[in-house]
């Protein structure tokens, strides 16, 4: 159990192997940054063929946030 929210990221090969599992950003009890740039430029470090975004809700509530859906 996290008590701030983690912004992850799933690499993949073209196998859609996992090539990494890593934190990209921890934020605070309600809300993470996620800088689009910085997303990219490890996916190519990595040479990720695919990528899943992932984060969490320590509040334990599954509910999409509005900055979530937007």
């Amino acid at each position: 159990f996290e008590e701030r929210e983690q912004f992850r990221i799933l690499f993949l090969d073209k196998k859609n192997t996992l090539i990494a599992d890593e934190v990209q950003q921890v934020g605070t009890v309600d809300h993470t940054p996620v800088y689009p740039r910085e997303v990219v430029k490890r996916a190519l470090e990595l040479s990720a063929t695919a990528i899943i975004l992932a984060h969490n809700h320590p509040s334990g509530d599954p509910t999409p946030s509005r900055a979530d859906i937007e």
